[in-house]
């Protein structure tokens, strides 16, 4: 029992440090770019991912479109992976200034902060987003 509290102490402590950390200021969802499922020692979702999976539910492509031109080069990350999913499995089609846009971060050398279980890093974009193909 006091092992479990612990870690949930020591979760939570590291979480709040992390997302201090990485916020921008006038933004309260940490930025960072996760693939799988669990983040960090407490194995949460990264907040951006389960936007992104609201807003491809809910089709917002306006939104992850803003997502696509944003400062936020995780932002930008998670964009280019949901109009992917959405024009090879919704079958929605892109627009030039999109699959321009979406292009140009495939090929990007700069530097996203990434998460993948409790390992955080720095990974250039264009590893990040190699496997999202449009078909």
């Amino acid at each position: 029992m006091k092992v479990l509290i612990f870690l949930l102490l020591t979760s939570s402590i590291w979480t709040s440090g992390y997302s201090q950390y990485i916020q921008k200021e006038n933004d309260k969802i940490p930025e960072v770019y996760g693939k799988d499922f669990s983040c960090g020692i407490a194995g949460l979702t990264p907040q951006l991912r389960n936007k992104l999976y609201d807003l491809i539910y809910q089709d917002k492509v306006e939104v992850i479109n803003e997502w696509l031109n944003s400062k936020s080069i995780v932002r930008q990350a998670y964009a280019v992976e949901g109009l992917i999913y959405l024009h090879n499995e919704r079958k929605i089609n892109l627009t030039e200034n999109q699959l321009t846009r979406i292009n140009k971060l495939k090929k990007s050398n700069k530097k996203i902060t990434f998460c993948s279980g409790c390992s955080y890093g720095t990974q250039k974009l264009k590893i990040v987003l190699a496997e999202f193909e449009i078909k």
